[in-house]
């Protein structure tokens, strides 16, 4: 009998040294996540800075820029040719048809129609300050043709009262 309570004894033993390990073990590796997780939190103030940002397909071809231009902050969009499709500026934002010839410009003095040439056709404006809007239609050398107003479109459409 004492053969057997002398081995279960040394199996107690070493049951209990390895409970023992196994404990500081576990003790270490929390210390050690608790410790890694300190530091991941201190390093929530970075800030990536950059001239520009581009954006690219599978083929490496620029699709997306977000970059300063013109001394201005703007996000272009480019099509598979590398054309200019769509600009977000400050203050306004442009539709490019195909070649970059005629635009839409959408900024702070309505939604103009041009040539993408600095040449505005036709001009859809609204002004805060009398509450009113008007169509402009330009000439090619940029002189007025014509002006409609809601007056004017009253006129042709009187509203009738009952």
């Amino acid at each position: 009998m004492s053969r057997e309570f002398e081995m279960l004894d040394m199996r107690i033993r070493r049951l209990e040294s390895q409970d023992r390990r196994l404990k500081w073990l576990g003790i270490t590796l929390a210390a050690l996540a608790v410790t890694t997780t300190a530091w991941g939190q201190t390093g929530g103030n970075t800030v990536a800075q950059a001239q520009k940002f581009e954006l690219r397909d599978e083929a490496g071809r620029l699709r997306g820029e977000l970059a300063i231009l013109n001394g201005r902050p703007g996000l272009r969009f480019f099509d598979t040719d590398g054309n200019v499709q769509s600009l977000l500026a400050q203050d306004s934002f442009s539709i490019f048809k195909k070649g970059g010839d005629n635009q839409a410009v959408f900024g702070k003095d309505g939604l103009e129609f041009g040539d993408g040439q600095d040449k505005t056709f036709i001009m859809l404006e609204a002004h805060e300050r009398d509450q009113m809007g008007k169509l402009r239609i330009n000439d090619y050398r940029q002189n007025v043709y014509g002006t409609v107003t809601a007056e004017d479109l009253a006129k042709l459409h009187p509203v009738k009262t009952r």
